[in-house]
């Protein structure tokens, strides 16, 4: 399968590649920049992807380079560190 720089397109051959009802794909915004999360139901604890990925990338700010996203990821599962 050969990906795009085309979110959409992308999502599209995915959607087409992976038929099955347990599997999610979820759009985000993270730093300003369109993404997609794509996970299997039932085999992703549902509370740690939004402890762990969607609250920091809800909060992240936009322009954040990697290593800035993964200290406040550090900062927010230990604040006790900060």
């Amino acid at each position: 399968m050969k990906l795009s720089n085309s979110l959409n397109e992308n999502i599209s051959l995915l959607k087409k590649a992976l038929i099955s009802d347990d599997i999610t794909f979820l759009n985000v915004t993270i730093s300003g920049l369109d993404c997609v999360l794509i996970f299997v139901n039932d085999l992703v604890n549902k509370d740690m992807l939004g402890e762990l990925i969607l609250r920091p990338a809800s909060i992240a700010p936009k322009n954040i380079n990697e290593e800035q996203l993964r200290e406040l990821h550090i900062r927010l599962r230990n604040p006790q560190r900060v």
